[in-house]
């Protein structure tokens, strides 16, 4: 026992572990990718972290029962980013791919473009004018109105993908940019 060198010990608390977080810094901003918010869809956790840095967070909550969240505190990139999780640990192992993104658009966060052709700040009418197969929900609809939904377009966007677009608190989703998106692929 004598010949053990003590050593304090440092913890880390499983909600704010990280895979990379040990070897990745904070990249600089002017290093940051300018990826538009549906080229998530797909990377692994890893690549996500190699990318942005790997001091990202868990997010608290569970998004339809089996995904888990991680975002950047600081919003280098102002999204969120969900993994499967069914075996409910609450980390990643950095394989996981990412099958959601969600972004609340701000005007002066530097994203324009949810994807290619698609405004950050479209009302319904707009992106229903680009001719994608889609469903629109309007707030007249009980289920939307307990979720405090005014509107909800839902659109294919590729074989693999498809952007929800919501609006909330009585506005009026042909007047009004849409104020959150879930970007998701088919799983």
């Amino acid at each position: 026992i004598d010949g053990y060198t003590r050593v304090p010990l440092t913890l880390t608390l499983l909600e704010q572990y990280s895979p990379a977080a040990e070897t990745q810094d904070r990249l600089p901003s002017s290093e940051i990718p300018t990826l538009l918010p549906i080229d998530y869809i797909g990377m692994t956790v890893t690549e996500v972290s190699e990318l942005l840095g790997g001091d990202f967070l868990y997010g608290a909550d569970w998004y339809i029962g089996v995904a888990k969240s991680f975002y950047y505190a600081d919003h280098r990139v102002p999204l969120r980013f969900y993994f499967l999780d069914p075996e409910y640990i609450g980390i990643a192992d950095g394989s996981e791919e990412i099958i959601f993104v969600e972004y609340t658009p701000v005007e002066d966060d530097g994203i324009d473009e949810i994807a290619s052709g698609i405004s950050a700040f479209a009302t319904y009418d707009q992106l229903s004018a680009l001719g994608y197969e889609g469903n629109f929900y309007s707030g007249d609809m009980e289920w939307l109105r307990d979720m405090n939904e005014t509107g909800l377009y839902q659109i294919q966007y590729s074989p693999s993908v498809s952007i929800s677009f919501y609006w909330f608190d009585n506005d009026d989703p042909h007047s009004t940019p849409v104020e959150n998106v879930m970007i998701s692929s088919y799983w």
